[in-house]
């Protein structure tokens, strides 16, 4: 288990070695492990959204990191791309707006447009210029019967029927020991 790589050779050397020493290797992306993510995935695969049609995604923290032109991209999206996957499968198609903040060198903005290979839209927006107070992290996943809403790092889910005004609230807080915990099982089963 490793933080992703910066370089793409480096993420190379380590899959090469993963194999040759014959071990699982997984990049920590822990988003996706929490009770409420997971949650929300069985509602999805149990058919409670039903046909999904489109997910929205919003991650942003106030970063003045600026190592590389792309380090907001590459930093913070790898994670919002994880859950927008983990929930809704791989992508096909891509369009992304970027531009870069007031005093910033970087794109540090970003408005992603995307299509997945089951037919579902969605997009990401994310900064490096929002601050903590709009909160880190939401998810959107709209279907046919209903959607749900994760926010706070895949901390708290509502789920919203579509024909009724009852909903359904799941509220977890779960640290990053706890998350990562729940990865490495995951990785041990073989659930990726």
């Amino acid at each position: 288990m490793s933080q992703r790589k910066g370089k793409l050779d480096e993420a190379r050397q380590m899959v090469e070695l993963a194999q040759q020493k014959q071990v699982a290797y997984g990049i920590n992306l822990n988003h996706r492990f929490t009770p409420a993510a997971r949650c929300a995935k069985r509602w999805i695969d149990d058919g409670r959204l039903g046909k999904l049609h489109m997910i929205n995604m919003r991650m942003w923290i106030n970063n003045p990191v600026e190592s590389s032109p792309w380090f907001h991209l590459r930093a913070l999206h790898p994670h919002s791309f994880d859950v927008m996957r983990y929930f809704c499968g791989d992508v096909t198609k891509v369009a992304a707006f970027m531009m870069k903040g007031e005093g910033r060198s970087i794109w540090s903005n970003t408005q992603v447009i995307v299509q997945f290979e089951n037919g579902v839209i969605g997009n990401l927006t994310g900064s490096y210029d929002a601050g903590a107070s709009y909160g880190l992290e939401r998810c959107e996943v709209v279907g046919s019967k209903g959607r749900f809403v994760l926010e706070d790092a895949c901390e708290h889910l509502t789920y919203y029927p579509r024909h009724s005004i009852a909903t359904d609230a799941l509220m977890r807080c779960t640290n990053v020991v706890e998350s990562v915990r729940q990865s490495v099982e995951c990785l041990e089963a073989s659930q990726f």
